[in-house]
């Protein structure tokens, strides 16, 4: 580990790019959870900040700042935590006898989660969702 730490602090541009490489993938998440392409109770928002704080924190090799290093070290714990939770809550329900709504629960529960509502449907009474492109129940 204390040769790869080594060999990132050799090379402080390419530190500095995996950082900014972080960056784009959390401003990524944020946006895609925002913007409904992903929902963020699902695997992929954990997987995404877990993914963008380790890169930052390859970045604070070269430039150390504990503040920072504090962040992206949460962000990883509880980005672990939580798919961790998620998966358990998976593998929990793969061992019950068949139920057809339950299984289409699951897997809408494992994949990526493009169906969550967008932000300006989910004040809308029932009745005038029916025409909304994205009318059903909100992120699993």
């Amino acid at each position: 580990m204390q040769t790869v730490i080594e060999f990132i602090r050799s090379y402080p541009d390419i530190a500095e790019l995996i950082g900014i490489i972080g960056f784009m993938i959390y401003i990524g998440g944020f946006f895609s959870v925002q913007s409904g392409f992903m929902c963020g109770n699902g695997i992929a928002f954990p997987v995404v900040q877990v993914t963008a704080a380790s890169f930052v924190l390859v970045s604070l090799t070269t430039a150390y700042n504990l503040p920072a290093f504090m962040i992206q070290t949460s962000y990883i714990a509880i980005g672990v935590f939580g798919i961790a939770l998620r998966l358990r809550r998976v593998r929990s329900n793969r061992y019950r006898p068949a139920d057809p709504a339950r299984d289409a629960r699951l897997r809408t529960q494992i994949r990526f989660d493009t169906d969550c509502h967008e932000p300006a449907t989910l004040f809308r009474h029932t009745s005038d969702q029916s025409d909304s492109p994205k009318s059903h129940a909100l992120c699993p």
